[in-house]
Parts: structure tokens; C-alpha cells; sequence
């Protein structure tokens, strides 16, 4: 392993956590993150000198605890060092093998200052970069093999190359010019690669760099010992005939989009005439089937479907655009199981390694009595989301590059390690009324529980080295030889296949982008761009990084990505989120990448208006009572999404955002911990959004939907006013005066234990805009056996929600098999207005004049 292991330290009893650096005999190059003040930790027991180099007077300074060493250090004219900062790279002469235990300090700037020439310099935050972060400068890195390795981008030395750069390397750095180096931003930009070949080695190195303990560091941790390891444990054109159906519908309620034009979707679609839609198979609640009915049928309560195919995947949501169904599927049943898999996953899933993939069918639909499937795609990688603009399907799906890999032992002489080893057994309390108790079984349990003794935890300096280590069978203590790994087997980039076709690599280099930071989860997102009049898949565009949250407008798709938080040490950290920005025009390519600090709540945390993304955001949490929340108004320039606005401290101490609304210029932003803040506010200026009102109302919104240009509609609960959470609320605010909106109605459902999936989810929303009639599935639990589904209906007249008699649909017993897969759709049919809705299956149906006659 490395000539040093960092460790971090978790005192639980104290509160704080501390590092430590293993240090070996001879010459080592290192550096920290934490501030060294005290130089009295460099000890005369274990260390003779201490070396850093000043780039700004172009001079070293050398330390030594021993007096004879310290006389001619000053002698020869060397300043002495007073202190390290957490940016300086340093030289230490050990004596033997010890432990440095690292003080925690304030987090510093996460800047790198390069003077011109050469700098000694380390990262200042606790990460693990790529060489890349210096681009243009030579940097070099001395390695436990008392080796020199080389980052040059013009290297024609004869030199290892430097794969990456931790927290604890100290590094040389040659610059050009004095210029300024980030750890946060200059690491997030994102490159491409000429070649598979580099492509597949910055892959597998950063999976090797993650499948380290804390991405190559170590942890302390004072309440668990050490690790034992024991033996043994270590189609297309399938045809499917129905008959011809006949009228259309008019008026009908769409999938509920968050942008017009940007097509979403959902588990139920329509063309005013067929009705597809998502259901169980009755027979195996575990199957799924896509059912077809007409809307004139369900006027006519022929309510069996028309038609019925059998799905073999297990499809999560539909596209219906023009005469073209897509269908988008798992492969499967789980991760790690298929219905049909090939002899290759058949070997996969044995050996553990099978990769999930998702599929795309395309069916063509324009005779309805003779649907076929014209395309089949199946890509690795779980289906995260979509969106589909025009006749273009945006398919984003998150590949996971596995690798099996064995590490060498490196055998420890560490007889101190002995206490650190040893079982400690917990008492058991004695139990006198017991009849036929044994005194000498009541004193101690028969099973020993690995746990640090008090002197252990006590000292935990002297026993540092021993977190990381293991004991074999033979009780010979050993650690994992990291820098040595024994590759078996990898599986490093995404494939597709179409038709079942020969496979195809699904990225290329040229449009494969990664960040220069390496200690992040190793998954690759990719956007697939689908022509569906064809089923030609045209291009893709990959990055290596997590997605959490993808929005799209009709020039562009976002993902954000909250796995970049910058840890200045272990326990002390600031949560940001990164955002990609992707043109989806002439055809899907990475543009920009930016920054915020906090995490978004969903995909309605953003928006993209005249150019300028805005994006709402939480920094802290509610029990902490530490919460910050931002809208940030972004610019694409050059490669980088640049902030222009801030707008902070929306809501109260401890409070965060439940819901978030754009529409043109003007912003709403929801926040709850006790009340409802409703926010207005004004966009018109992106260089300085501004709040322009604010109600206080008891229970929140989660979600808000538009109506017209001066009301809003907000689902949510209902809560006391000390912020006891109730019942399902809608809440109708007016926002014409726009500094002072105000609450028109509010409709609070019936019990406590109701739940809708209009909370978390805009789609299980139909609201018609000609009438304001609108519906939602929720359920309610009746009592401890069951439970009953129903669709709210609602309509919105004379500024009031007047409340319909919801239809009422499945009664649930079998907790075990719930179902969520309920739409309603809302339609005209001979001049009647109707409301159907779709529930695992069934149809259940009524009209708007029968509602307003009971």
C-alpha cells in the first residue's frame, strides 16, 4: 500500500473526528488538509527532518526536532518552519514506522495557488482528483516504491504516469505562470478521450479508487475493532388483431408536463381515440400487460379491454406520439433476475456479476387491428428517465462498471495490535427467579462481541495502524495491498443491441465526458437520442458521475448530480449539487457544467426561461436547524454554467423547500417546518431575483400546479399550527396582487391516514383547463385490513374547489401486493363530459352532470 494510510478517526463520546497518517521509515512526500500549527507532532522519537518549499520566495524551509539538526538547518540559512498550511506538500525523514495523528481545524480555502516555477503543494480538501484538475503545468508524485511518476501533457520522459491524486499526496508542480487551481470547480469540468483504451483506463481507475475503504482512506472507528476474516468467507414484428373501433373524444385531459412541448412518461397514453394502458396480469400480479380500450367503449360500459398483450419485460412508462407506441421496460423481474436470459447472463448471474439493462419497443399502432412491434432496443443500464421533444425520445439510463478484483496481503508485525484484537465479552445480567440457573452461565454470554476495550479507546493514537489491518486464520495480522490489485474480470462500458443484433459499445470516447474528480460513485449516465419515426438509435452522450434529478426544456435537458459535496475534512463538509446541461439541438450533446450549493427537491426545482436556467435549492436540514434556501439564476458560457443571481434565506429557521413553481419571470417557492410560507417571487432581472410576497399558512404544498395566470393550486397537508402534519389539502392561491397573494380556498380530505401520489408524483394528475375540472387517484386506510382507492374529483368556480364524490376503486387486503397504477382521464363524448379512471386494470366511470347532481 501507500507509505501512508490516512485514517479518520470517529470519536463518538467527543464529538470531533481526527486523521491520522501512518508513516514509514525513510524519505516520504505527503501533505494535509488539516492545518499543522503545533510542529512539536513531528517528534524526535520517530522523526529527523521536515522539508517544504516556499514557491512565493523560491526557498525551502526545514524543521527538525532534534537540536543538532535544527542548528545547522538555520546555520545553512534555511528559515524554519512554523507551519504547514492544509495546501503545502512536504518532505518527512522517519525514523520508523509511526503514526501522526492530524488535529481537525476550520476548513480553508479550497484553492491552490501556483506561483510561476515550482510549487510543493497538496489538495487542500478531502478528495481524490485526476492530474487532469492541472492541465498545462508538470506535476510529479513519489510513490511507496521510492518511484517518480509523471503527469505531463507533453511527456516524452520515461515515466509511470500519474493516475490520480489523493488528499495525502504531496506533489511537485512546475507552472508556467502564477495562476489559480481549483479543487472544486476546476475538478468538476468534464473532458472527453481519444481512444477506447484511455477511455476504459480512467473508468477502471476510478472504480478501483471507489471500491477503496473512504476512496482510498482507511477509517478509525472507536466503537467496532478490527476485521476477521475466516475460511470460507472473504421480437420484433410480433402482430397482435383486435377489432376496428371508431369515435374520438374531445376536450380530454393530457399527461399532466411540467413544459409544453416536452413530452413526458406515464403509465397511461392516449390519442383521443385508444386508450393504452399499464396493468398487473391478474393471473400473476408479478407480470405486466398493456391493455387498449376506445373512449367511446367506456361511454358504452363495454369496460373489458379491447385488446390485451402480454409484456415480457417489466414496462414502467409509455410514449404515444402519433402512430407510434413506446413501451420503456425493465429487462426482467430485478437486477438480478430475467425472464429469458441469454447463455452469456445465464453465466453472469451465477458468477454474480449480471448487469441490469432496460428495453425500448417501439410498436407501430396505426391499425389498431394489427399492432407490431417495428424495434426492439435492450441497453445496459437501469432506465432512470426521459422526455421526448418532437419525434426525438431522450432516453437517460445509469450504467454501474463492476469489476472483480482480489488484492494482495501485506503482512504486519504489529504485536500491539494483540488488545486491539481481543473479543470483549458483554456481561449478562443475572436472573435469581430463574429455576435451574448456573452460576457460570449468568456472569458472561457464550458469544463474544468484537468491541475495543476501554484502554483501546482510550489511546486510539497508539493503536491507529491497527484499523486497516486483518487477521487470518493464524492469527497473523495483514492489510490489503490496494496499489497491487488482481484484476479477474471487468465490465467497464454499457452495451445495446437492437433486434437482437450483435451488440454494440453504447458510448464513445469523443462523447464520453468525466470529471477530474475520481472519489465520486463510478456510474456512467448516458442520453440516448431516439428517432421514433425510424427507430434509429442517432446518437448518444455519456458522463461519468450519478444523476439525481433530470429536467428538460425544449432546448435542453439538465441533470443534476448531488454526490459532489466538497469535504474540507471527514466531518465537515458543504452540500452542492452539479448540473450538466445537455442542447438537444441539431442533436443531444454535453454543452455546460455549473454549481449551487445545496440539493434540489425534484425536477420543479428548475427551469429554463429566455436562456437563464433558475434552480431552487436546501443547504442543511430540519432537525439541525441549519437550513439555507437559495434560487440561483445560471447562464451557459463557453463550457460552464456561471451564476448571475442569488436570492438566499427563504423561510424560516429549520424550515425547507416542499415545492417549487416556475412560470415565465415569476417564481413560487413552498417551505414548511411548523407553517407554509408561499413565496412569490420576481425573475424579471436573473443578475437579482428578489422576493416579492409572502403568505403564512398552517400545512404545506407539494406540489403546485398553474391555473391560468393569477391562481395556483397547491396539493399537499394539512398541519397544526406547531407543525403537526394532517390530512390531504389543496390549497387555491391567488398571486394577482403579486407582493400579496393570498388563500382563495383550501379543501382538506377526509381522515388522517389518506395518501395520494399527486404528493410526490405531477403525473397521477388530470386537470382539464377549459372548465378547470380536474382529478387525482388517493387512498385511505380503513381501519388495520384494508385499503381504498378513489379518484378525486374536483373542480375550480368562482375562486372556490367544490369537491365532487371521488369514484371509489379496488379494495386492498393484500398489503403485500399493492399496486400503484391509477390514472384519470377526463373527456368529452356526445356533448357529456365523463371522468374515467384506471386502476390496476379496471375502469370505473361517471359524468360531470351526474356528480353535480348528487
Amino acid at each position: 500500500m501507500k507509505r501512508f494510510i490516512i485514517l479518520l478517526c470517529f470519536l463518538s463520546a467527543y464529538g470531533f473526528a481526527e486523521t491520522a497518517l501512518l508513516l514509514h521509515k525513510g524519505w516520504q512526500l505527503i501533505g494535509s488538509t488539516s492545518k499543522i500549527t503545533d510542529m512539536q507532532i513531528f517528534d524526535t522519537s520517530h522523526v529527523e527532518q521536515v522539508w517544504h518549499y516556499d514557491a512565493g520566495n523560491q526557498q525551502w524551509k526545514g524543521y527538525s526536532p532534534r537540536p543538532d539538526i535544527a542548528k545547522k538547518i538555520s546555520e545553512k540559512g534555511y528559515q524554519t518552519i512554523s507551519t504547514l498550511e492544509s495546501r503545502h506538500g512536504f518532505w518527512v525523514k522517519s525514523k520508523d514506522d509511526w503514526t501522526l495523528v492530524l488535529p481537525t481545524t476550520e476548513h480553508s480555502d479550497e484553492n491552490i495557488t501556483l506561483e510561476k516555477g515550482w510549487n510543493l503543494i497538496s489538495l487542500p480538501v478531502d478528495t481524490v482528483v485526476s492530474p487532469h484538475i492541472f492541465d498545462g503545468t508538470t506535476v510529479w508524485k513519489y510513490t511507496k516504491e521510492r518511484e517518480w511518476q509523471l503527469f505531463d501533457n507533453n511527456n516524452t520522459e520515461n515515466f509511470p504516469a500519474i493516475s490520480h491524486i489523493s488528499n495525502s499526496d504531496g506533489i511537485w508542480v512546475k507552472s508556467d505562470k502564477k495562476q489559480v487551481i481549483s479543487t472544486v470547480s476546476d475538478a468538476a469540468k468534464l473532458h472527453n478521450f481519444n481512444t477506447i483504451a484511455a477511455m476504459k483506463a480512467y473508468i477502471e481507475d476510478m472504480l478501483l479508487t471507489y471500491k477503496r475503504p473512504y476512496c482510498g482512506y482507511v477509517p478509525i472507528i472507536l466503537s467496532s475493532g478490527g476485521v476477521y476474516d475466516k475460511a470460507g468467507e472473504a421480437t420484433a414484428n410480433e402482430t397482435f388483431e383486435a377489432p376496428q373501433a371508431s369515435q374520438k373524444a374531445e376536450n380530454t385531459s393530457q399527461t399532466n408536463l411540467q413544459e409544453s412541448g416536452v413530452d413526458e412518461a406515464d403509465i397511461l397514453k392516449h390519442n383521443d381515440k385508444y386508450i393504452f394502458y399499464l396493468a398487473p396480469d391478474p393471473k400473476n400480479m408479478i407480470q405486466m400487460q398493456l391493455l387498449v380500450n376506445t373512449f367511446e367503449r367506456i361511454t358504452n360500459n363495454q369496460l373489458n379491454p379491447l385488446q390485451t398483450i402480454p409484456l415480457g419485460n417489466t414496462p414502467v412508462d409509455m410514449y404515444l406520439k402519433d402512430n407510434k407506441l413506446i413501451i420503456l421496460s425493465k429487462y426482467g423481474l430485478d437486477n438480478y433476475k430475467v425472464l429469458t436470459p441469454t447463455p452469456e447472463e445465464k453465466i453472469a448471474i451465477q458468477n454474480g456479476e449480471y448487469v441490469a439493462s432496460m428495453v425500448v419497443d417501439i410498436y407501430d399502432v396505426s391499425d389498431i387491428n394489427h399492432i407490431t412491434k417495428t424495434t426492439g432496443y435492450k441497453i445496459n443500464g437501469q432506465y432512470n428517465s426521459s422526455r421526448m421533444v418532437a419525434n426525438k425520445l431522450y432516453l437517460i439510463t445509469q450504467f454501474m462498471p463492476s469489476i472483480s478484483v482480489d488484492y494482495p496481503h501485506i503482512y504486519i508485525d504489529a504485536p500491539e495490535c494483540e488488545a486491539f484484537f481481543k473479543p470483549v465479552y458483554t456481561d449478562v445480567a443475572t436472573d435469581e427467579s430463574t429455576p435451574n440457573a448456573s452460576s457460570t452461565n449468568q456472569s458472561k454470554s457464550d458469544t463474544p462481541t468484537i468491541a475495543q476495550n476501554r484502554a483501546v479507546a482510550g489511546d486510539y493514537a497508539k493503536y491507529a495502524r491497527c484499523y486497516d489491518l486483518r487477521v487470518d486464520e493464524n492469527n497473523r495480522y495483514y492489510r490489503l495491498d490496494y496499489d497491487h490489485p488482481k484484476i479477474s474480470h471487468e465490465n467497464l462500458v454499457p452495451y445495446y443491441t437492437k433486434d437482437k443484433n450483435e451488440h454494440e459499445m453504447l458510448i464513445t470516447p469523443k462523447s464520453f465526458y468525466a470529471s477530474d474528480k475520481k472519489d465520486q460513485e463510478p456510474i456512467i449516465t448516458t442520453v440516448s437520442q431516439i428517432d421514433i419515426t425510424n427507430g434509429t438509435l442517432e446518437k448518444t452522450t455519456s458522463v461519468l458521475g450519478y444523476n439525481n434529478t433530470v429536467y428538460a426544456s425544449d432546448k435542453a435537458l439538465y441533470m443534476v448530480s448531488n454526490q459532489y459535496p466538497i469535504f474540507y475534512t471527514f466531518d465537515r463538509y458543504q452540500p452542492r449539487s452539479m448540473i450538466y446541461k445537455f442542447n438537444l439541438t441539431p442533436a443531444v450533446a454535453y454543452n455546460a457544467v455549473g454549481f449551487v450549493k445545496g440539493t434540489v427537491l425534484n425536477q420543479f426545482s428548475l427551469s429554463e426561461y429566455n436562456n437563464i436556467l433558475r434552480i431552487a435549492t436546501t443547504s442543511g436540514t430540519s432537525w439541525q436547524n441549519n437550513t439555507t434556501n437559495s434560487l440561483y439564476t445560471l447562464k451557459s458560457i463557453g463550457d460552464q454554467l456561471l451564476i448571475q443571481g442569488v436570492l438566499s434565506g427563504l423561510g424560516k429557521e429549520g424550515e425547507t423547500i416542499h415545492s417549487v413553481r416556475f412560470m415565465g419571470d415569476r417564481g413560487y417557492i413552498v417551505t414548511f417546518k411548523r407553517t407554509d410560507p408561499f413565496y412569490t417571487l420576481d425573475l424579471s432581472d436573473p443578475a437579482h431575483p428578489k422576493k416579492a410576497g409572502e403568505l403564512q399558512i398552517d400545512g404545506f404544498s407539494s406540489y403546485l400546479h398553474p391555473i391560468g395566470e393569477n391562481m395556483i393550486l397547491g396539493f399537499g397537508r394539512d398541519a397544526t399550527p406547531d407543525g403537526q402534519v394532517a390530512g390531504l389539502k389543496l390549497e387555491l392561491f391567488d398571486v394577482t396582487d403579486f407582493t400579496h397573494p393570498i388563500s382563495l380556498d383550501s379543501y382538506t380530505l377526509p381522515g388522517n391516514y389518506t395518501n395520494s401520489e399527486i404528493e410526490y408524483n405531477h403525473k397521477a394528475l388530470a386537470y382539464r383547463t377549459s372548465d378547470n375540472l380536474f382529478a387525482f387517484p388517493y387512498n385511505t386506510r380503513k381501519g388495520y385490513s384494508s385499503i381504498q382507492d378513489y379518484l378525486g374529483i374536483f373542480q375550480i368556480q368562482n375562486d372556490q374547489i367544490n369537491a365532487y364524490k371521488p369514484l371509489e376503486g379496488n379494495n386492498i387486503t393484500n398489503f403485500y401486493n399493492i399496486k400503484s397504477l391509477q390514472r384519470g382521464v377526463i373527456f368529452d363524448l356526445n356533448d357529456t363530459s365523463y371522468i374515467a379512471y384506471f386502476s390496476n386494470g379496471k375502469i370505473y366511470y361517471t359524468t360531470l352532470n351526474s356528480l353535480k347532481e348528487e
